[in-house]
């Protein structure tokens, strides 16, 4: 398996048709968890990537790139962060972005990366 599978951003209108995605993001909402964790369903493969909490509004995930290499799957993100000089709302979150992957379109092993080429490290917290 080479190339770039193809994969969907689910709006939270999709993630709630998925009982144990939706329930998972709802629980690290509001927690510093720093992480990320594929469910398998219907020959699919949903992938929840949250950066650990924030406290301010204006930081969002981007994912760059999903391609096969070597034999794993590798997901590249890019973490946004508001401008010094941005006006945003006060409140805590843990910024999230959920994909969607067919599983015959990727290997098992997966690694998610930043942008620049770096291990996107986890703090292994649990939400439930």
């Amino acid at each position: 398996m080479t190339g770039y599978p193809e994969f969907e951003i689910l709006s939270m209108t999709e993630v709630q048709q998925h009982y144990d995605v939706y329930r998972y993001n709802k629980s690290i909402i509001n927690h510093d968890i720093r992480d990320w964790r594929i469910f398998e369903t219907d020959g699919y493969e949903i992938i929840v990537i949250s950066s650990g909490l924030k406290n301010t509004g204006g930081h969002w995930i981007e994912v760059v790139q999903v391609s096969n290499e070597g034999s794993k799957t590798v997901i590249r993100i890019r973490e946004h962060q508001p401008p010094p000089d941005a006006l945003v709302t006060m409140a805590f979150i843990n910024p999230t972005v959920i994909i969607k992957m067919k599983k015959a379109d990727t290997f098992s092993d997966k690694e998610v990366l930043t942008w620049d080429g770096k291990l996107f490290l986890k703090n292994n917290g649990f939400a439930y």
